[in-house]
């Protein structure tokens, strides 16, 4: 996905420097409102519905080793919060929140969600078990559909429901986990070759993980990376900020609305890009970089670094630019429509 392939649909849009850095300023505060405002109990005793909560623990042994096992999580409506550790078994609590004008529908709701699983050889799939859901125990996929009973996160039939997953793994196992509404997808303390997280309605954060390849992606949440040491880093979002700080790897950063902001602990071996429609770009890279920086800004802002540039170069216009720094190993690609480019050395 490129974002400018938009960009003829929104030229009539104007935006600000001033606004640009106040939505980037608004990133962890953002975070904060999800976080907090993400109680149940509170916003449904406010509209006197009743409430049923359980709490749910399962554990399960891969039948391959680890290393060479996937865990996939599926979930409709509830957080996601894994981490790795040094045991064998994949640890799983989840708190099951029902909720509903009367306790007839209540019963019903404790009834028909559960937690659904499966097993094959080199994978263990976890997923939300509702009206609904379809899981092809043949291909692993997982579905839902509103002809069912389930319906953006409210049940036709008069009742609501949340699952919020608490897992620990092997930190050696690859990991895939995703929710459509859950205000956070996490996954921390992993060494592995693939962990992937996304989310539709939320927020998406790795911390603490050393794998081959690392995908974080959100519809509508800000996507975090804290020390993440990756071959390649995948990082997108449709509505929200890009955080990646402490990293390493080749990376693709795409968001549409929305900041992006990376601080390398080791420069990018390969050719990256940074790419958002509406927002800033800071990237800070080690001081022996050897790479050519190209940027494009589209509509307004500026292009500032405080490396020692030589052999600048004019492509189109004075907006789209290339700069050599070092010996021009690699493509370091910057484009935004509405922004600033900021390349430091740090």
């Amino acid at each position: 996905m490129r974002v400018f392939n938009i960009i003829l649909v929104l030229s009539s849009l104007v935006f600000t420097n001033l606004s640009v850095a106040q939505k980037c300023q608004s990133n962890n505060a953002s975070k904060q409102k999800c976080e907090s405002s993400f109680s149940f109990t509170d916003r449904y005793k406010a509209n006197n519905q009743k409430m049923h909560e359980e709490t749910i623990n399962k554990e399960f042994t891969f039948k391959g080793s680890p290393a060479s096992s996937t865990l996939y999580i599926n979930n409709l409506h509830g957080k996601i919060m894994l981490e790795g550790y040094s045991g064998n078994t994949v640890k799983v609590e989840v708190e099951k929140v029902i909720y509903a004008k009367n306790q007839e529908k209540i019963s019903e709701g404790i009834k028909e969600v559960s937690i659904g699983n499966y097993q094959t050889g080199d994978a263990l799939y976890l997923y939300t078990d509702a009206p609904g859901v379809r899981f092809k125990s043949s291909t692993g996929n997982y579905s839902y559909t509103s002809d069912g009973n389930w319906n953006g996160g409210a049940c036709k039939d008069g009742y609501d429901f949340a699952l919020h997953f608490h897992v620990k793994v092997p930190k050696n196992a690859n990991v895939h986990i995703a929710s459509v509404s859950g205000c956070a997808v996490t996954a921390s303390h992993l060494d592995n070759k693939s962990t992937k997280g996304m989310n539709v309605s939320g927020h998406v954060s790795f911390y603490d993980v050393e794998t081959s390849y690392l995908k974080g992606h959100s519809v509508s949440g800000h996507v975090s990376a804290k020390e993440v040491d990756a071959t390649e880093l995948d990082i997108q979002s449709v509505s929200g900020h890009l955080d990646m700080i402490g990293v390493s790897g080749q990376t693709d950063a795409q968001t549409v609305s929305g900041c992006i902001t990376a601080l390398y602990s080791e420069n990018p071996k390969d050719d990256s890009r940074y790419e958002t429609l509406s927002g800033n770009i800071n990237v800070s890279f080690k001081e022996n970089l050897n790479a050519t920086i190209n940027y494009d800004l589209k509509l307004s802002g500026n292009f500032t670094t405080d490396f020692d540039a030589s052999n600048k170069s004019y492509t189109r216009g004075d907006n789209n630019r290339s700069i050599k720094v070092g010996n021009g190993q690699i493509d370091l690609n910057f484009e935004t429509l509405s922004g600033s480019i900021n390349v430091k050395r740090d």
